[in-house]
């Protein structure tokens, strides 16, 4: 299996889409060092609780695990079907795009959440091989076991009849499943802010977020915990940020002013440790 070719099929296939959402990252996949220790006692009292059985259900597969070196718990969400999230390496899935109701794309996961035909799938991805002489050269997927009713493949390939998982690592993809059935730390357990921060967003069908500042840009302030934002649909450049501050005081005019370059006429909104900032990406 051609684990390096992998990782440059998906990048390929995911960076139009999710460079545009990050607006600031090439890729999605900003990496920065590990800030999931960041509550203080303070944030944990307040912590805004979490009814799983509501929430959208991407959210039930974020996890706090670090899957990659200097993991940020990067997440790019669609709530629709768009080919640029599905990775030539599991071409198949294209085969079920009427099935597919959302894509997420987190840490080194590709996760396409819906109802699926697991059997249909599951045939779907033994049968599949790359084309020869492309991308996707020699990647082919073997059958290995089953795990909580996802059937497992090589190369952290499961399918199940509410998720189709790739994973980037040549690694089983049990983690995930259990972060999915609350049995690994889910990422809001571990860190309540990004809970305040889904709370605080605006709906919308592009999901994204992660751990510090978003790299890549001119935005580097190390006040910085976390950050989420949304869009509204797909073709537009308008985009809500929520950033996250240490605390209150770390609100200040130069950290502002830093945080109001990520948009075209920002338009600021403070409230304690929050900032909101609506504004187009200026990127159409």
């Amino acid at each position: 299996m051609q684990s390096s070719t992998r990782r440059r099929v998906l990048a390929a296939s995911v960076a139009g889409t999710v460079g545009l959402a990050g607006c600031l990252s090439e890729t999605g996949d900003d990496e920065t060092t590990d800030d999931s220790a960041s509550n203080t006692d303070e944030t944990e009292a307040e912590a805004p609780s979490v009814d799983w059985e509501s929430v959208p259900e991407f959210r039930r597969w974020l996890t706090d695990e670090p899957q990659r070196a200097e993991s940020n718990r990067r997440f790019d969400y669609v709530d629709t079907v768009t080919s640029m999230f599905i990775s030539p390496a599991i071409g198949f899935v294209e085969e079920f795009d009427d099935d597919i109701t959302g894509s997420l794309v987190h840490d080194g996961h590709e996760i396409h959440l819906g109802d699926f035909d697991r059997d249909a799938v599951v045939d779907a991805a033994a049968s599949f091989s790359g084309e020869a002489g492309g991308p996707t050269d020699g990647i082919e997927y073997e059958r290995t076991e089953t795990y909580e009713g996802y059937t497992l493949f090589t190369d952290g390939l499961a399918v199940g009849e509410d998720a189709i998982l790739w994973n980037l690592r040549d690694e089983t993809a049990t983690a995930a499943i259990d972060t999915r059935l609350d049995r690994d730390i889910r990422l809001e357990a571990a860190e309540p802010l990004f809970t305040a921060v889904f709370d605080r967003l605006p709906d919308g069908i592009e999901v994204v977020g992660q751990y510090g500042p978003p790299a890549g840009g001119d935005v580097s302030a190390d006040e910085i915990l976390l950050w989420g934002g949304t869009r509204e649909s797909l073709e537009s450049t308008d985009m809500t940020w929520i950033f996250v501050a240490e605390d209150e005081a770390s609100v200040t005019d130069e950290l502002l002013a830093e945080l109001e370059t990520v948009a075209v006429d920002p338009e600021l909104e403070v409230d304690g440790q929050f900032v909101r900032i609506d504004g187009s990406m200026g990127l159409g």
